[in-house]
């Protein structure tokens, strides 16, 4: 899909999340990676980076869409997943 080929119509429209901040440092892309390669849950890493859990689990789906971190047991629950 050509992203810049999209056209908006004139209406209103609503903004998915727009109460949610999907912007990221590096700093914390990194402890990010960090925690989910230790098997910690979205919940868990949301707490650590001082996050809603809806944000850290788009930065999951962007982070595997990009290939920068791998599938893993549990998946977004981590390691304690049953």
């Amino acid at each position: 899909m050509n992203r810049c080929a999209k056209l908006r119509p004139q209406e209103r429209l609503h903004v998915a999340l727009d109460d949610l901040d999907f912007s990221w440092t590096p700093a914390e892309v990194e402890m990010f990676r960090r925690y989910w390669a230790a098997g910690r849950s979205v919940q868990e890493i949301a707490e650590q980076l001082d996050r809603d859990p809806d944000e850290v689990a788009l930065l999951v789906m962007d982070q595997a869409r990009s290939g920068a971190i791998e599938k893993r047991p549990g998946g977004a629950w981590g390691c304690g997943a049953r």
